[in-house]
């Protein structure tokens, strides 16, 4: 910058500007990354003292066999009519002719063709046993069982807005240090 510019109090607001500009987007960007999905579809249940994440899949056992085998309730046809009454229709539903029907919770391979578990059926108000043809396209359950929290974590956002209020102490302080300096000399 010019030595004959450096004093000027136009040029200084805008430095003051560019820089708040900057850490506003900053701010506004490291909030962006914390908001969670919009689309993410996905439901916390605890059912006998454990806590799932279920989330769904739209297509057909046969191309989804190894991620359903994997499933915490694979073979569980107790759990998985618990978890399907839990969750019932919230995930989606099925398509036409079957769109009463909540996600399928697949527990097992029911001879060649079909594979069978438990959907929440919407008339009834209850979990009902479902078999499909593994080829048939169809709304499956997926997920995970929620590892229990060792110890709360502080919320990201909250970090980030300390984070952002030390800042701005930092360069508040730094600035009336530089005034006040400049102002008794």
């Amino acid at each position: 910058m010019p030595a004959a510019l450096r004093g000027h109090p136009l040029v200084g607001d805008l430095m003051n500007f560019k820089s708040k500009l900057w850490l506003s987007f900053a701010f506004l960007g490291t909030l962006a990354l914390t908001l969670p999905g919009v689309a993410r579809a996905d439901a916390i249940v605890t059912v006998g003292g454990t806590t799932y994440d279920i989330t769904t899949l739209s297509g057909t056992f046969s191309g989804n066999s190894a991620t359903l085998e994997g499933t915490p309730w694979w073979g569980n046809a107790t759990l998985a009519e618990s978890l399907s009454n839990a969750v019932g229709t919230a995930l989606g539903t099925q398509l036409p002719p079957n769109e009463t029907l909540g996600p399928l919770f697949a527990t097992s391979l029911l001879g060649s063709a079909f594979d069978e578990g438990s959907s929440f059926d919407q008339t009834l108000g209850t979990s009902i046993d479902t078999s499909t043809i593994r080829s048939q396209t169809f709304l499956y359950a997926t997920g995970s069982v929620v590892a229990p929290a060792t110890t709360p974590e502080p919320g990201t956002l909250s970090l980030m807005i300390a984070a952002m209020l030390g800042l701005g102490l930092l360069v508040g302080t730094k600035r009336y240090r530089g005034n006040h300096l400049s102002t008794e000399v």
